[in-house]
């Protein structure tokens, strides 16, 4: 009954999403994961794995971000309904699942029915946890914690080689959900618990707890290769700045959220005045209800060693959380420098408070089994549940069901005329855009990076997971440089044919409009852009490639020159036609006639892992204009093919695999448990 109960209150709350004619859109999920989850299961309704995207930011490493999930079993949820739907119902598994393993861990730790239910709905239903569905990674892997702690707790307590591979592979589970933080704060937790347990038991629960992470290291060997990777080539590699580090830190006033309710509305809600300055906080709720707060109050009186150890939880987090606004934590967040956003520790006031909530169930004086104190339980139970569920349903907002169908955006038809055409998006600040949902109306007209992945349209900006520095590189081109013809130049030199953007600034500059033509009101389009496959005539090296000079370049911006690291080779008067040209899922094919040896450049991110080959033999890979690659070729003609592959990806699926087997060999097959002794015939 009180699964049931569960359930029933999760879908509720998503009703819209999972049952109507309603798509959530707000924060993240329209402008990065909507997107980025289409393109995921597009590829895998295609049976491709999809290491590479090219359609933002000149192509990135699409694999090597954690939060793409591309390894992680639930995605494939993704291809029974359109992504937009799809992800709803990706959400809902993710809250029954925190909400189910909540419970089992509850009742492991000890906690009575109605107390368990509690804990699972406070936990589940709770303001972090559906402030989250907007991060879905986030929430991904908070609905793995209460398992992974059941199950090292499960084998702590009687340690056995089935229990270890079973943690493993929990932990694997929340590490491949993509939110690598989540899964560090879980940690902590882990070791917090095992710090609890007195005498020799912590000295081997702390050995089985490394061997625990490291096991599942093991079983997600290929995407922690790639992501490591890519952390090494991002701004993240040796430390952010404090100021970066600190952003988005909780304030002391802040905690009055957890008991009063956000001033919201579930259909829309003006920016300015639910948060003056503008300044909306990272997660919209933290509430968790009088009910829930009175509880862990409770436990903390009378609910022993175990609510104490949960309340210490809570203000741990609240401790992290408030990051600037508290100097003693800021050598913490020091300390682990590659992540931001103070804030996200609230879910360890979370996770604290949910379980002390429980705990203060558990406590209400008489037998929980039976007679009134029962029914007292099942009541408070009761009233937890709706009192998060009225009050957090106005968290996420919801628009019609065709929200994601961008075919009405009068700029779509000419940006799919022809071969895929890169665009640029400039921002534009607009005073009179206060709403939320207007807000995103205009996002959504504006076709910004990276929702207009969705329609094919590529962009040369977009949001990715690590900044990586080429990308670095290119968007500084860019990004500070008003309309003008320079700007112009450069956007051609990146093969950027659209400019879109609501910036009057743009029509009113004679320099801007000799070097664009305007087609729609958000729309401009560049001359002489260079293509995004061309063969030079000239190839010259550089030893200092200063990417603002060259890129205002008549030749290198029309693709008739390029330019390679010094020591490279270089040619002139260099003669040749692409034939034919288009990308295809993780790479390139191309037909061209050289009559000269000639470099073939293609205007795609320079990234370890790729790879080329002509007419099927293997050609060696040059950086081309500074961010780009080139492969050179004889006179003649041929097929030219560029491939990626993630650097290490076999050798690490090789092990993944073996950990894979291993672990349902040790699933499936029943070992002596530490000081058995098997029987002899």
């Amino acid at each position: 009954m009180a699964v049931v109960a569960l359930l029933l209150a999760v879908a509720w709350l998503l009703r819209g999403p999972l049952f109507g004619d309603e798509v959530l859109y707000f924060r993240d999920l329209q402008i990065f994961f909507v997107p980025m989850k289409q393109f995921l299961a597009d590829s895998l309704r295609q049976g491709v794995l999809p290491f590479w995207d090219g359609t933002i930011l000149a192509g990135r490493p699409f694999f090597a971000d954690p939060q793409s999930g591309a390894l992680y079993p639930p995605s494939l949820l993704l291809l029974l309904r359109d992504p937009a739907h799809a992800l709803g119902l990706l959400i809902v598994f993710h809250l029954a699942l925190a909400a189910l393993a909540t419970y089992a861990y509850g009742r492991f730790l000890g906690q009575a029915r109605p107390a368990a239910c509690a804990s699972a709905a406070v936990y589940a239903l709770g303001g972090w946890t559906v402030s989250s569905i907007n991060m879905v990674n986030l929430l991904q892997a908070a609905a793995w914690t209460p398992l992974v702690l059941l199950a090292f707790e499960r084998d702590t307590e009687a340690p056995s080689w089935r229990r270890l591979a079973l943690a493993a592979g929990v932990v694997a589970m929340q590490v491949l959900a993509g939110a690598p933080d989540v899964t560090v704060m879980t940690g902590m937790v882990a070791l917090a618990r095992l710090v609890t347990v007195g005498g020799g038991a912590r000295l081997r629960g702390l050995a089985r707890l490394v061997t625990i992470y490291a096991a599942a290291a093991v079983l997600c060997a290929p995407q922690l290769v790639a992501a490591y990777e890519a952390f090494t080539l991002s701004n993240r590699y040796g430390g952010l700045p404090v100021t970066e580090i600190l952003e988005q830190s909780l304030r002391f006033s802040d905690l009055q959220r957890l008991v009063l309710p956000p001033p919201l509305s579930s259909s829309d809600w003006d920016i300015f005045t639910t948060y003056p300055g503008g300044q909306v906080p990272l997660f919209l709720s933290l509430y968790v209800g009088w009910v829930a707060a009175a509880l862990a109050l409770l436990a903390l009186v009378r609910g022993g060693r175990a609510g104490r150890f949960w309340l210490g939880v809570a203000v741990a987090g609240a401790f992290l959380a408030l990051g600037a606004n508290n100097p003693a934590a800021v050598p913490f967040h020091q300390l682990l420098a590659v992540f931001r956003f103070p804030e996200k520790y609230a879910y360890l006031l979370h996770l604290g408070l949910s379980l002390a909530a429980g705990w203060g169930v558990h406590s209400i004086p008489g037998r929980l089994r039976n007679g009134p104190a029962s029914r007292v339980a099942w009541g408070v139970t009761l009233l937890c549940i709706l009192e998060v569920v009225a009050v957090n349903q106005r968290v996420n907002l919801t628009a019609r069901r065709d929200y994601y169908d961008l075919r009405d955006v009068p700029e779509l038809a000419l940006l799919r005329r022809g071969e895929p055409a890169r665009v640029y998006h400039r921002d534009h600040y607009r005073e009179d855009v206060t709403s939320v949902r207007h807000l995103y109306a205009t996002y959504r007209r504006e076709l910004v990076p990276n929702l207009a992945r969705i329609a094919g349209v590529e962009h040369v900006g977009g949001v990715e997971f690590l900044n990586v520095s080429g990308h670095q590189a290119m968007l500084g081109l860019v990004e500070n440089v008003p309309p003008s013809e320079r700007l112009a130049r450069r956007l051609a030199f990146l093969g950027v044919r659209y400019v879109l953007t609501s910036d009057p600034s743009f029509a009113s500059s004679p320099d801007w409009t000799r070097a664009a033509q305007r087609k729609t009101e958000l729309l401009w389009e560049i001359d002489r852009v260079a293509p995004r496959i061309s063969i030079p005539e000239t190839v010259a090296a550089r030893a200092s490639p200063a990417l603002g000079e060259v890129s205002e370049h008549a030749g290198y911006s029309s693709g008739r020159q390029a330019f390679v690291t010094r020591g490279e080779r270089v040619g002139h008067g260099l003669r040749g036609v692409v034939v034919s040209g288009s990308p295809r899922p993780n790479g390139m094919s191309a037909f061209v006639r050289a009559e000269t040896e000639a470099l073939v450049v293609w205007l795609e991110s320079d990234y370890p892992g790729w790879s080329a080959s002509i007419d099927g033999k293997a050609a060696r890979v040059v950086r081309a204009n500074g961010l780009f690659m080139g492969v050179w070729v004889p006179a003649g003609e041929h097929r030219v093919e560029f491939r990626f592959l993630p650097t290490g990806f076999i050798p690490a699926s090789a092990v993944a695999l073996l950990g894979w087997l291993v672990m349902l060999g040790l699933l499936t097959v029943r070992l002596p448990r530490q000081g058995e002794q098997a029987s002899v015939g």
